[in-house]
């Protein structure tokens, strides 16, 4: 692959990204008003999606939250979150790719 089109991929990949973060946050916005049903369908979606998959979608979400462990700003709004992030960030964890 050229430079030009690894710098392509990475761009559209982060388009992606940004877009399914939009769309994360306003599935999330939405959470007060049925929680449980929309936990209920995210966790049947995620469960017909192959295996693989799953390990990464884990893999990601847990580098997402050691990152997001690591934010030094936070209020009330989110304080709950950030302490919950730093905790999970202690538990090292080895997500294989078979």
């Amino acid at each position: 692959m050229s430079d030009c089109d690894q710098l392509k991929y990475k761009l559209e990949q982060e388009k992606k990204t940004r877009q399914i973060v939009k769309d994360f946050s306003d599935l999330a916005n939405n959470l007060a008003n049925d929680d449980n049903a929309i936990a209920d369908t995210f966790c049947d979606e995620f469960n017909r999606t192959h295996r693989t998959l799953q390990q990464g979608i884990a893999k990601l979400l847990y580098l997402f939250i050691v990152k997001a462990s690591k934010t030094e700003y936070s209020d009330a709004r989110n304080e709950a979150t950030i302490e919950w992030f730093k905790k999970v960030a202690e538990i090292e964890q080895y997500f294989p790719l078979i």
